[in-house]
């Protein structure tokens, strides 16, 4: 735009000289000319207004620091324009961070013109792409207008999965007289003890103790728990965190544990916005994108399901329900061994 002010300067400056030091007609319509014909192209710039459309061409999916091309194909009446400056805007849906580049479409003949960008993302996440400014510039190059296009595009930048070791504490082997687990509630399955207590009318006879009933000179029963749910659901939990790099290792982490608990043939659900159950590899690809954008989980109400909160910072007791796990990216992608 400086530049076509600069012409435009130096065209005055001919039409000056040539009135003074050469034809004088020629000079003085150079000097009418000049400033006339460009306000008649800024009014019809500014008076019709732009019929654009466009749309993004991005990768699926890409690399935490890797490069790669974006493209933004713009059609409608481009001729009329002798520049156009297109601002990209990428937004990461997970940590947050936003980065914008500006490039020159280039015209490819008739009603389209296209734009490529240079892309690089640190970390992972679900990054959109828009189009929040557009220049349009007039036919001299001294005025331009802005425009805005509705185009959406979307990259996903896939976490570096972490080589885990996943180990379960059990509560099997426990004898009768044992305590109870921490988490095990009053209930008819007898195969896990909860408590010895005296006989009551209606027990069943299954659940006397005859031995102890013998020593103690009364009916001894044993109480059950009620039946274990074996589901594992992990929870990844952002909390107040606003760091990106905490941000993208508690979802790196999460998508490994998964990854992990899917070699082993364990079902297990991600707990985002809603519950999404995950049984192998597949399942797992098709929910990363809402995985690697922030949400608040949407934490199912307390039914004996194993719960494991992978956290991006150290939650405070009163964020998490009482006997969830949690776990903590240890900052790098070295072999880690884990129990949940």
């Amino acid at each position: 735009m400086i530049g076509a002010w600069m012409v435009w300067g130096a065209v005055m400056l001919v039409g000056t000289a040539l009135r003074w030091f050469g034809p004088a007609a020629l000079g003085a319509a150079v000097q009418i000319a000049a400033p006339v014909v460009p306000l008649a192209s800024a009014v019809l710039h500014f008076a019709v207004p732009p019929r654009i459309s466009g749309a993004f061409c991005s990768p699926k999916t890409a690399a935490p620091g890797a490069e790669w091309a974006a493209a933004l194909t713009l059609h409608g009446r481009l001729r009329f324009y002798r520049c156009i400056r297109v601002t990209v805007r990428l937004q990461n849906a997970l940590t947050g961070e936003t980065l914008e580049q500006t490039a020159r479409a280039a015209w490819e003949g008739g009603r389209t013109a296209a734009v490529q960008v240079r892309c690089r993302a640190r970390d992972c996440g679900a990054l959109t792409l828009t189009a929040p400014c557009i220049r349009l510039y007039d036919a001299f190059g001294l005025f331009f207008r802005t425009v805005s296009l509705p185009a959406r595009g979307q990259t996903v930048v896939l976490p570096v999965l972490q080589p885990l070791t996943v180990t379960f504490r059990s509560a099997a082997g426990r004898s009768p007289d044992a305590a109870p687990a921490p988490d095990a509630r009053p209930g008819p399955d007898l195969s896990e003890p909860y408590a010895l207590r005296a006989y009551q009318p209606g027990d069943s006879l299954h659940s006397i103790q005859w031995k102890l009933s013998q020593k103690h000179g009364a009916l001894i029963v044993r109480q059950g728990t009620q039946p274990v749910n074996r589901a594992l659901r992990l929870v990844p939990f952002a909390g107040e965190c606003t760091q990106p790099q905490a941000l993208a290792a508690m979802a790196a982490l999460t998508a490994s544990l998964s990854a992990a608990l899917c070699d082993l043939q364990l079902p297990h659900a991600l707990v985002l916005d809603d519950l999404y159950p995950i049984d192998r590899d597949d399942d797992l690809a098709a929910v990363l994108p809402k995985l690697l954008t922030r949400c608040a989980p949407n934490i199912p109400d307390d039914d004996g399901a194993r719960t494991v909160f992978i956290a991006a910072a150290p939650p405070a007791p009163h964020e998490l329900p009482i006997g969830a796990a949690v776990l903590l990216p240890d900052g790098g992608n070295a072999p880690r061994e884990i129990e949940i």
